[in-house]
């Protein structure tokens, strides 16, 4: 065993296990069937914005996940199992994230870290039909 591979291990066991940082998560490869994994999981910010007369909430998040399906955290194949991946955060009421981009990976670490991205649209922006929208005289 290498000095990468120890490396790899030991980041595997403690970063992303469930005992001290990591969460589980499903992650669905495009085309492929969910498996349950670890993952480091990042707060989430939320950004709305009006577009075609509603409005639209996109909410980001990172992962952080190994690159190894052998380990007992789980992981994904990388880079062409993350690129078009999508996540499944429970704890967030089971809101599926589609991952945006890749912002590293780690051959050393065996751990790659992706943005991901949710987006809902709710109604219509502006006054509701039926209310009054200037000032009460």
């Amino acid at each position: 065993m290498t000095l990468s591979d120890l490396y790899a291990d030991l980041t595997a066991q403690f970063f992303l296990s469930s005992d001290y940082f990591a969460e589980s998560v499903k992650y669905t490869p495009a085309g492929g069937e969910a498996v349950t994994i670890s993952a480091d999981v990042g707060e989430e910010t939320v950004e709305q914005t009006d577009r075609d007369g509603k409005r639209v909430i996109q909410r980001r998040r990172q992962f952080t996940v190994s690159t190894d399906p052998t380990l007992d955290c789980g992981g994904v194949a990388a880079p062409d199992g993350l690129v078009a991946g999508k996540f499944t955060y429970p704890a967030s009421g089971g809101r599926e994230y589609s991952v945006d981009q890749v912002n590293y990976i780690s051959e050393t670490e065996k751990i790659a870290q992706v943005e991901a991205v949710a987006v809902d649209e709710t109604g219509q922006v502006g006054p509701r039909p039926g209310l009054r929208s200037g000032p009460r005289w």
